[in-house]
Parts: C-alpha cells; sequence; structure tokens
C-alpha cells in the first residue's frame, strides 16, 4: 500500500509539472514576436522597386 500510495503521489506531482511546463511552452510560442512582413524597407544598392 505504501509503494502505491508513493508512486500515485509521484505521478500526480510529475503530471502537474508537465502541465506547467506545457502552459509556459505555449504561452512563449503564442506571445512571441513575429516578424512584420507588412512594411516597406530599403536596401542600399536597389535601384527599382522589388516585390517578392
Amino acid at each position: 500500500m505504501k509503494l502505491l500510495k508513493r508512486i500515485l503521489i509521484i505521478g500526480f506531482f510529475l503530471l502537474i509539472i508537465i502541465f506547467i511546463v506545457g502552459y509556459v511552452f505555449v504561452n512563449h510560442i503564442s506571445t512571441k514576436a513575429l516578424p512584420d512582413y507588412g512594411t516597406a524597407i530599403q536596401l542600399k544598392g536597389l535601384k527599382e522597386k522589388v516585390t517578392v
């Protein structure tokens, strides 16, 4: 009985840690800065308008 209780407690804490790490990872991915592809930039050496 002691072994089963210990296994369940360890499993519970591991599950909580996995949820916390997953939440931090998803939060980081969803809030990180994305490049702004809608802006115009100036590059030296170009003489005409370039579209990509």
